[in-house]
């Protein structure tokens, strides 16, 4: 399991990310009982029961969907259901115990959070919804759901994929962007012909625009296409490796 240093050790405040050794949190990709069991065992390692968490969907659709998460959406996602799966790309809440989990292999996991609120914000952020501003919309509706002051938050960004490994050729990116400009001059062309995307860099930059403090964001600097403790839908494209999904909780503990 991973942690952010900025929020280890925020009172009440919980979050972790897996690894390869806490295998597999994906029904798309493995066994359901063994899927069910290794998240519990995942997260009783930070004191969380599966039924307090929201749980979204594996593949989600890489939206601007944002919704806001209560007590009674409890367990929701936990075991294997489509039709109870959330299936938005961000979740907010202010609930205490109260804990959201979101799927990745090399998109972006992002944590925001308030503390003089006591609000906050998991997202999923990847090379489809980034170019919609999607960090700018998530902390703007943090702001009209819980009053949450952008210069107070703390931001996050777990284990992805960074821009010295996001590199396709030139004919590769342009079926995936066929406009480059949405990205803003965040994709490189490189010296020998393939071009590469920074998609950390263009979160951050939205982070900044929408108020957060530089100082406030913390970047893990875990590549999840080149460390093989993690899981990487690109890594595994690449090579053959078989796929996975690591799972990003944050919650906030009561008291």
């Amino acid at each position: 399991m991973y942690q952010l240093d900025k929020f280890k050790n925020i009172p009440g405040l919980i979050h972790g990310f897996s690894d390869v050794n806490d295998g597999n949190m994906s029904f798309d990709w493995g066994d359901e009982n063994s899927v069910i069991e290794k998240r519990a065992r995942f997260l009783s390692h930070l004191g969380i029961s599966v039924d307090n968490c929201v749980i979204t969907r594996t593949r989600m659709s890489h939206g601007t969907d944002i919704e806001v998460i209560n007590g009674s959406l409890k367990g929701r996602g936990a075991k294997f259901s489509v039709s109870d799966e959330a299936d938005v790309d961000a979740m907010i809440t202010n609930e205490k115990d109260l804990f959201l989990v979101i799927l990745t292999a090399d998109c972006l996991p992002v944590i925001f959070y308030d503390p003089v609120k006591n609000a906050l914000a998991l997202a999923h952020l990847s090379r489809i919804n980034t170019p919609e501003n999607f960090t700018k919309k998530i902390i703007e509706r943090m702001e009209e759901e819980h009053g949450v002051e952008p210069g107070n938050i703390i931001a996050g960004i777990g284990p992805c994929i960074h821009k010295e490994s996001y590199i396709f050729s030139a004919e590769d990116l342009g079926k995936r962007i066929p406009d480059e400009k949405v990205f803003n001059g965040f994709i490189a062309d490189l010296p020998d012909g393939k071009k590469s995307i920074d998609l950390v860099g263009y979160n951050v930059r939205q982070m900044i625009f929408a108020g957060i403090k530089e100082d406030n964001i913390e970047i893990s600097g875990i590549d999840t296409a080149k460390d093989r403790n993690f899981f990487s839908h690109y890594r595994s494209r690449q090579n053959g490796e078989p796929e996975g999904r690591m799972a990003t909780v944050v919650g906030i503990m009561r008291q």
